[in-house]
This record gives C-alpha cells, structure tokens and sequence, in this order.
C-alpha cells in the first residue's frame, strides 16, 4: 500500500514566476526537473525526521519505508514522487515487552499476545485466532490512519512547502541563466 497526495501549483503562479528569470524552455524545463527532485528529497528528510514521532516507532523503520522515485518531465513541466510504505508493521520491529496482559510497544498493546518463533526460527508476537492452540496469527501495527493524517495535515498543506518550491526554482532559473 502507498500514499499518493498530488500537490498542485497554479500553472499562472509558476509561469510568471518563471518569466522573470528565462523565457528559454529549455532552460525553464531542466529547472522544473530539478526542482521536482529537491523537493521530493526535501519531502522525504522531513518525513524520515516527523514521522517517527507520529507513529512511536524508530526512525529506522520509517526510514525503510520511505522512497524518492525520480523525476521525470512531463508536458506541463515536471514531476518527482515520495513512496511512503503504509503497510502494517510487525510488533516485532517495535521493541515489544511481555506484560500480565499480553504484549505492549510504544505503538499499542496487543492483548493476549505472546512471544513464539516461526518456523524459519526467527522471534515473533503471535495471538490465537480462536480458542485452539492453533493458527495463530502475526501481531501487527497499523500505519496508515496516522500516517496519511499527518503527511495531509503537516508537509501539504502548509506555506512551508510553497515557499521552500519558489526559492528552490528560483536558485535553479539563477544557475541556469
């Protein structure tokens, strides 16, 4: 599972914003291009920072689950993109603690959970699907209801992110020209 959130400048915006610098295509295209890149590797730093405190997990994990994937042009300038992994996160990864109930982490508390080993032999948390001694299934957390929240909420919506696509573009137009 991924996010996808398209964040959408006014085309009239960037277009006279652009025309101070270049009238060059060119020159206007290559530095949307590379724009479109910063601004996913800025996306991704201050996610890889935010997030992990939103969710209560380690940066680590949040790390591997976050991608850039590259920029591209495209017919109305350019586009770059940040996967973000929303699957769910086994309780495994999350540093868990046998409690009197169950099994707790910083992500929630899983109640009747235990402590087993699969058969490959690795540590994992399991809870019973039933009243039999098996299956059991996997304990996981979720990740998406928080994540998703927070990356509309914090790296969309705000005027951080206007302000920090202009004076990127800005830089690139000044380089090229």
């Amino acid at each position: 599972m991924s996010f996808d959130t398209n964040f959408q400048l006014h085309d009239a915006d960037i277009r006279a914003f652009v025309d101070r610098y270049s009238k060059d295509q060119a020159v206007i295209k290559a530095a949307l291009r590379s724009t479109a890149a910063k601004m996913a590797r800025w996306v991704k730093g201050k996610a890889q920072r935010q997030l992990p405190a939103e969710l209560r997990m380690k940066p680590s994990i949040v790390r591997r689950r976050l991608r850039t994937i590259a920029a591209r042009s495209t017919s109305t300038g350019a586009e770059a993109a940040v996967f973000v992994g929303l699957n769910p996160v086994a309780y495994r990864w999350l540093s868990p603690k046998k409690t009197a109930t169950g099994v707790s982490t910083k992500a929630g508390t899983a109640k009747g959970a235990f402590f087993g080993k699969t058969p490959k032999g690795t540590a994992q948390v399991f809870r019973r699907k039933g009243k039999q001694r098996l299956p059991v299934s996997v304990v996981k957390a979720e990740v998406a209801p928080v994540a998703e929240s927070y990356l509309e909420r914090q790296l969309f919506s705000d005027a951080e992110f206007e302000s920090k696509f202009f004076e990127i573009l800005e830089r690139e137009l000044k380089w090229r020209t």
